[in-house]
C-alpha cells in the first residue's frame, strides 16, 4: 500500500480521508429543532374560531415533552375557547398529565 500525503493509495482513490471522524446519531430531543411553524398554526387555528381543530392538531403534533412559546395557545386555552373538555382530559389522560387534568377540573367549576 502506498501512503500519499498522510493517506492511503486505497483511501486516497476512495476519496477517504485518514481524519474522518464517526458522528453521534441525532437524539430524539434533536428531532424537534423548532417548534415555530406548529405554534403559528395552532394560533391561527385560534383567531379563526378552530379552537377544537387546534385542540386536536395539539395532540397530534406537539410532543408531551416539547415546551412552546408564551406566544402559543395551550391545551387548557383551547380547551376553554372550544368547550371540548373531554377531548382535553382524553389529551392529558395520554399525556399523564396530573396537574393538566386538575387544572381543567378547576377551569370548568369557574364560572
Amino acid at each position: 500500500m502506498y501512503w500519499i500525503k498522510g493517506r492511503s493509495a486505497t483511501s486516497a482513490r476512495l476519496g477517504f480521508s485518514h481524519t474522518n471522524r464517526k458522528t453521534k446519531a441525532p437524539s430524539k430531543a434533536a428531532a424537534v429543532t423548532s417548534t415555530t411553524a406548529v405554534e403559528t398554526y395552532l394560533v391561527l387555528l385560534e383567531r379563526t374560531g378552530r379552537a377544537q381543530q387546534a385542540l386536536d392538531e395539539y395532540a397530534k403534533l406537539v410532543p408531551a415533552d416539547c415546551p412552546l412559546s408564551p406566544y402559543a395557545p395551550t391545551l387548557l386555552r383551547l380547551a376553554q375557547a372550544s368547550g371540548g373538555w373531554q377531548r382535553y382530559f382524553e389529551i392529558c389522560q395520554q399525556r399523564n398529565d396530573v396537574v393538566g387534568f386538575a387544572a381543567g377540573q378547576l377551569s370548568q367549576q369557574v364560572p
